[in-house]
């Protein structure tokens, strides 16, 4: 779990303030959760002023919408590049891809997602319309592509004759809930990569019964 904020080990000599200033806040709210950073916090990291940050943001909550607003923009491209952008020879190859990246951007973006997994957004969502259209474009955009793979690979033969969006839903729920145990560091869930590719394969081939738990 990421743990150090200092302004020289976060971002380099060339970062605009305000991209310093959201980093470090990003890495804050990561770690430490809304309700438990503050301006103050931020600007003692960042090395901006109180007033720079309110320059730049109108307050706490405007800062946090712009970080999970940035994680969007980094989730919506993995998601392109190593998906929507490929090719795959069976739609069963292209469901197991989305798992791939998932494990990825919890490796490589392992902050912007701990910063879904916090409480927060989800509070926040259900009063701020921006704060839920974000969470809903960055899960349907997992979601989309889950459900994309299965109906490719019921035309191809690789995934049996399921509910594609229910299907998805029930993927995509196993992966991100496993992967929260990883997040809060009560299971080492990356040991479980491959056990989770054959529990998915399973389900998408209707051979559930295999599932070894």
């Amino acid at each position: 779990m990421p743990t150090e904020y200092s302004l020289g080990s976060l971002h380099g000599e060339h970062m605009s303030l305000k991209q310093a200033i959201l980093e470090t806040a990003t890495q804050l709210f990561a770690t430490n959760g809304f309700k438990n950073t503050s301006i103050a916090a931020i600007s003692k990291h960042s090395g901006a002023a109180e007033g720079t940050i309110f320059h730049h943001f109108k307050n706490k909550e405007d800062i946090f919408l712009c970080a999970l607003n940035r994680a969007k923009g980094l989730i919506i491209h993995e998601v392109d590049e190593q998906i929507n952008n490929q090719q795959f020879v069976t739609g069963l190859d292209m469901v197991e891809a989305v798992i791939n990246v998932y494990f990825y951007l919890s490796e490589e973006w392992e902050r912007e997602l701990l910063l879904l997994h916090r409480s927060h957004p989800y509070e926040l969502a259900s009063v701020n319309q921006a704060c839920r259209t974000t969470l809903e474009t960055i899960y349907n955009c997992f979601l989309g592509a889950i459900s994309q793979g299965i109906v490719i690979g019921q035309e191809d033969g690789s995934i049996a004759q399921v509910s594609a969006s229910k299907t998805a839903v029930i993927i995509f729920g196993m992966l991100n809930g496993l992967l929260r145990f990883d997040v809060e560091n009560i299971f080492p869930v990356h040991s479980l990569y491959f056990d989770i590719l054959q529990a998915t394969k399973n389900i998408l081939t209707n051979h559930c019964d295999e599932v070894q738990v």
